[in-house]
């Protein structure tokens, strides 16, 4: 099914690095270096007894030089400190464009996003490819980066339009969604043919569906870890109150002191 074959492609970190790796677009080049040496590791030692603690420390290691940093693109840092300005002046947001974005400065902008809002219900306008859409942010305790891609749908109303087609094309369909991913002409442009596919009323869009993919990694790297950032020094404290109001939030809401404890 072809929402399995992505999200195994784009959420699971050891997939995620090797999508990265073959486009070099990464903030940081000596990313790629490293990463294809994991890479390489995987596949000579393919035939060895499998280790869950090996295979953990590897991911470990991708998940810390891929996502234990914040983007240093300048368009990235200028969409974070725009939104940051315009959020607390309480004006209107201006329109995120994600035109020209990798994968991997997605992800980066939109953590700092949802980490910016600070715990609050919070719609985020985009712009990509001439198509106009929010990201509601919508945090709790145990998913503070919570939200949901306007226009998409959830599992249950995308899963029906994409299981109708024989597994052949939906292949073809993911090869169209790792195609987007790739650099055209020094750019990211993820303009995809034809990217509209519906079923009995439902639409999915396929350029939303990449953006969607992007989002499920973002929403679960709300991690207090990245401290001191000269590039955000207010990263760490955004993290602490939006952790601080979830947990307000889910002790208004009656949960059980020993859960909340759990959940933080």
């Amino acid at each position: 099914m072809i929402v399995k074959i992505v999200l195994s492609t784009v959420v699971i970190i050891s997939q995620l690095h090797l999508l990265h790796a073959g486009n070099k677009g990464l903030d940081d080049l000596n990313d790629i270096g490293a990463v294809l040496k994991i890479v390489a590791q995987e596949k000579a030692e393919i035939e060895e007894e499998y280790d869950t603690d090996v295979e953990y420390t590897r991911h470990q290691g991708v998940n810390n030089r891929f996502f234990k940093r914040l983007s240093t693109k300048p368009v990235v840092r200028a969409a974070v400190q725009q939104f940051k300005t315009e959020l607390q002046a309480r004006n209107a947001l201006t329109r995120i464009s994600l035109d020209g974005l990798s994968s991997r400065s997605r992800i980066f902008l939109f953590r700092e996003l949802t980490a910016a809002v600070k715990g609050e219900d919070q719609a985020i306008p985009f712009l990509l490819n001439e198509k106009e859409f929010n990201i509601k942010l919508t945090p709790i305790l145990r998913q503070p980066g919570n939200g949901i891609v306007a226009g998409i749908g959830m599992h249950r109303e995308i899963h029906p339009v994409l299981d109708i087609y024989k597994t052949s094309y939906q292949k073809k369909i993911a090869k169209k969604l790792l195609k987007a991913r790739k650099k055209d002409d020094g750019s990211y442009h993820y303009s995809i043919r034809y990217p509209r596919l519906s079923h009995e009323g439902e639409i999915v869009d396929l350029e939303r569906l990449n953006v969607l993919l992007d989002f499920e990694v973002a929403r679960r790297l709300q991690d207090s870890n990245i401290v001191n950032n000269p590039l955000n020094p207010a990263f760490h404290d955004d993290i602490a109150q939006s952790k601080a109001r979830n947990t307000q939030r889910a002790q208004n809401l009656g949960h059980e002191k020993w859960k909340i404890n759990f959940m933080n």
